[in-house]
């Protein structure tokens, strides 16, 4: 047999290779086509060209949660006729809320809080503190008490939604600085507080902020904890807004600690995911025992932000309590509280916190007051 010639054999090599080449940059570019070819042609279930065999709303889980949403009996919901009836109404329906939302620790931890820091501008002062609101849960917040006026002050609670945490009610930036120019959405309300002549006293909500899992803190500054969280806590048969309101009764104990701040006028704020503690966490506000709201020797209680139906909830574990809505609606979550003073910013479009006015609270959007 002839042998080729090595510089032959060198070319066959040489020709074998390009020639992969050109076929593995055509077996991507088929691939490419393929799949530029399966995002017009997706398929998209098992159900796909037999659609008008069945009744696709049967096959959607959300629809079904909305369905049974709009056909619950609302068992518990208000009907009272006289004064007598709403008022055992209040009683009865407040402790089965209190039921539902998983029970508070019977033994109070100490506090052991302690000062981190404290700042001085020209209109406040504020204070960055901690404290214990049960073993292996701190919280952290910042009290601003203003400049003007005598102490003991009136304070109010001040409670953010969902974005930084507390640093965006108290006048912080993304980068840490100090702020002057209150920005949207929330509008460093705790700061107007303070500069209403009343102290605030704002505090970081569960899964927010500097309360959050490493992995979490990674991901940016405004993402949350919220799940797995409010998940976990429903397995271990208590809610995540349990855990939050008993932050609220724990800052309140905090209160009653400090001179400058009057014990007996004592209210709660919250914006958007704030909002729903301030106003749906209010019935676990209380002392272990007591047959009334922690704070009805004159403490008041005011919110902003949007006011949802029970249907927007569904799916929003952090914000609700199992069993909730085949006994009640929204309103009567907060109709079961005492008859205290209170104040809502509301409306369609209201994307943002109130501007506090003196006397008065007033949207920063379009809304209503009441």
């Amino acid at each position: 047999m002839e042998r080729m010639p090595e510089t032959s054999k060198l070319s066959e090599r040489r020709v074998t290779r390009r020639g992969l080449g050109r076929i593995a940059l055509a077996s991507v570019a088929a691939m490419d086509a393929a799949q530029t070819l399966e995002g017009r042609q997706k398929y998209p279930s098992a159900l796909d060209g037999i659609e008008d065999k069945v009744d696709l709303s049967a096959f959607d889980p959300i629809l079904y949660t909305r369905k049974l949403h709009d056909t619950a009996p609302l068992r518990m919901t208000f009907r009272a006729k006289t004064r007598a009836e709403a008022e055992r109404w209040r009683k009865d329906l407040r402790a089965k809320l209190l039921e539902l939302m998983g029970r508070f620790p019977e033994k109070r931890a100490p506090l052991q809080a302690r000062t981190l820091e404290v700042r001085e501008f020209p209109g406040y002062r504020r204070e960055k503190f901690v404290f214990r609101s049960q073993p292996g849960s701190a919280v952290l917040g910042y009290l601003l008490t203003p400049k003007t006026g005598k102490a003991s002050y009136p304070a109010v609670i001040a409670i953010p939604g969902h974005g930084r945490g507390v640093d965006d009610i108290v006048g912080i930036d993304p980068q840490g600085r100090d702020r002057t120019v209150k920005v949207d959405y929330e509008y460093d309300y705790a700061v107007q507080i303070a500069e209403q002549g009343m102290a605030a006293v704002a505090i970081e909500p569960m899964a927010f902020g500097c309360r959050r899992a490493a992995a979490t803190k990674a991901k940016g500054a405004t993402a949350t904890d919220c799940q797995p969280s409010a998940g976990a806590a429903l397995l271990l048969g208590q809610t995540m807004i349990g855990w939050r309101s008993y932050d609220v009764v724990r800052t309140i104990d905090w209160i009653e600690t400090r001179k400058e701040l009057d014990r007996e006028r004592v209210g709660c704020m919250g914006i958007s995911e704030g909002q729903y503690l301030s106003d749906r966490g209010q019935p676990r506000q209380l002392r272990a025992g007591e047959e009334s709201l922690r704070g009805l020797r004159g403490r008041r209680r005011c919110r902003a932000g949007s006011l949802r139906r029970p249907a927007q909830l569904l799916g929003q574990a952090r914000a609700a309590f199992p069993g909730e809505t085949p006994r009640v609606g929204g309103a009567d979550t907060g109709a079961c509280l005492p008859p205290k003073p209170r104040a809502e910013a509301c409306g369609g479009a209201l994307n943002r916190a109130p501007r506090i006015m003196p006397g008065r609270i007033s949207p920063g959007g379009a809304g209503r007051r009441s």
